[in-house]
């Protein structure tokens, strides 16, 4: 059976078969019938005529060789140039020129250019808040803007500043509006502010629970000559054994460093070393075997979970392992979440002597202090 007389895409003859009573096979055929050129566009590229040297570029390119270019002088250089390469010297060259004229212009403009925009800055009104020298380093900036526009556009000093002075006045108004949101008054309702408040009372709650599990851990007296990092890094080699899925060395690093750090609360505590040893020992008491194995990937994870924090933060993420797997240990929520949801469930009974009495005891129970439990107290009894 003959075979195809077509070319491949690589410029290589075609290998199929023809159809019958035809010199192509079945994809030849097509691109035939629709007038197209079977030899590939890359392969023609390839093939194409080779430049005289009376007629190629100049330059040397730098791609190793240092061979000549190839390409075809254009009529646009005169300097025996190919387009692309006369293009990146004109471009040099137009960038060169702007550079100098810039510097020019700058040199005998700039001072008067920025008087005036400082002029021009603080006649703003309503930016008492802004100081002179916020002023200043915005004028200087837009400074720059005006001598470029002067070179660009060719504009005069005058020009050019009236056209850079409202954006630089839309800029003073936006960071004065900014300044002004931040320092204005908390205008929120008072339960919404204590229930989004995540730097007092929630933080103190949640250092104050995160105390009671580290003292619940130091309770345990783990034997001497526990290994603990080692024992760990053998359990874990053991769970995560998934090529691609193991545990990385800065992890390890990581823990090594702080299990050797003498000092988180005070001189010479250990205290990291003491609530790891103490926490490990806890894990491998654990007599069932699953609840164990869980408890050994919820340590990896808060381990990973407390990278790059503080001593402090390593701690609590380690005081957060058994919460779950032990009711002694409760968990780190801030108190302001635990009130909207107890509350929420408080509002809906019908009985208001009821629903007063169980919120004050929500109110006690959590300790909350009694200027924040009367906004509480007070909802529930509308």
């Amino acid at each position: 059976m003959p075979v195809c007389t077509g070319t491949k895409r690589n410029g290589q003859p075609c290998t199929f078969n023809a159809k019958p009573d035809t010199t192509r096979c079945g994809h030849h055929a097509l691109q035939t019938e629709a007038n197209q050129e079977p030899i590939n566009t890359r392969a023609r590229a390839r093939a194409r005529a080779v430049v005289p040297d009376e007629h190629r570029c100049v330059y040397i390119t730098f791609n190793g060789f240092g061979a000549r270019c190839t390409s075809r002088k254009t009529p646009q250089s005169d300097r025996n140039e190919c387009l692309s390469h006369y293009r990146q010297r004109t471009y040099r060259e137009r960038l060169a020129a702007r550079q100098a004229t810039f510097r020019a212009i700058w040199a005998e403009h700039w001072e008067a250019v920025l008087h005036q925009l400082i002029v021009a800055a603080g006649a703003v009104p309503d930016i008492d808040d802004m100081h002179i020298n916020q002023r200043t380093n915005i004028a200087h900036i837009y400074t720059r803007t005006v001598i470029s526009r002067m070179v660009d556009h060719g504009e005069d000093e005058a020009v050019a500043i009236v056209a850079v002075v409202p954006t630089m006045v839309l800029l003073m108004t936006r960071i004065i509006a900014g300044v002004r949101r931040r320092e204005a008054a908390d205008t929120r309702p008072e339960l919404q502010r204590i229930s989004d408040d995540v730097q007092n009372t929630h933080d103190r709650n949640v250092r104050k629970q995160t105390d009671e599990n580290v003292k619940l851990l130091l309770e345990i007296t783990p034997p001497n000559g526990q290994k603990t990092l080692e024992e760990i890094r053998e359990v874990w080699t053991r769970v995560y054994r998934v090529p691609g899925r193991g545990i990385q060395e800065t992890l390890y690093a990581d823990m090594k460093k702080w299990y050797d750090t003498a000092q988180c609360y005070v001189p010479n505590d250990w205290m990291y070393r003491k609530v790891l040893d103490a926490l490990w020992y806890r894990i491998k008491l654990v007599e069932d075997l699953k609840i164990r194995h869980e408890l050994y990937k919820r340590l990896q994870q808060e381990c990973a979970e407390a990278y790059a924090m503080c001593c402090e933060g390593h701690i609590g993420r380690l005081a957060n392992v058994l919460v779950g797997f032990d009711d002694s240990f409760k968990p780190q929520v801030p108190i302001g979440i635990i009130l909207q949801n107890k509350m929420a469930v408080i509002s809906q009974i019908e009985n208001a002597e009821e629903r007063l009495k169980q919120a004050k005891d929500l109110m006690a129970e959590l300790k909350v202090p009694d200027d924040q439990a009367v906004a509480w107290i007070e909802a529930v009894e509308e």
